[in-house]
């Protein structure tokens, strides 16, 4: 419990000091979660392809699906606080926008 406590003032410590450093932390997380559900679908594709199509480049048809879920994701956290038919449509267009279902 003691050592628990200790990484819990550490976190706090962390984001008090470094947190608006970092703050495109969440999107490397939210990239990563994608990533990783995205294997399981055996979608798959590099950190850079992934980048590349984040800017629009033309990537691999995996990597547009993977910056896809994590918009989609985006959507869904910035409507979680009005989740009504809109929202749910909204993440629905940012997840299928650039695909043909």
């Amino acid at each position: 419990a003691a050592e628990a406590e200790d990484a819990v003032r550490a976190l706090a410590t962390f984001d008090r000091e470094l947190g608006g450093e970092i703050a495109p932390f969440a999107m490397v997380l939210l990239r990563s979660e994608s990533a990783a559900s995205s294997q399981i679908e055996n979608l798959s594709a590099s950190a850079r392809k992934i980048a590349e199509a984040e800017l629009g480049a033309s990537g691999s048809e995996h990597a547009q699906m993977i910056v896809a879920n994590v918009q989609a994701m985006t959507s869904a956290l910035d409507l979680a606080e009005h989740m009504d038919t809109g929202a749910i449509l909204a993440m629905h267009r940012a997840l299928l926008a650039s695909s043909d279902p």
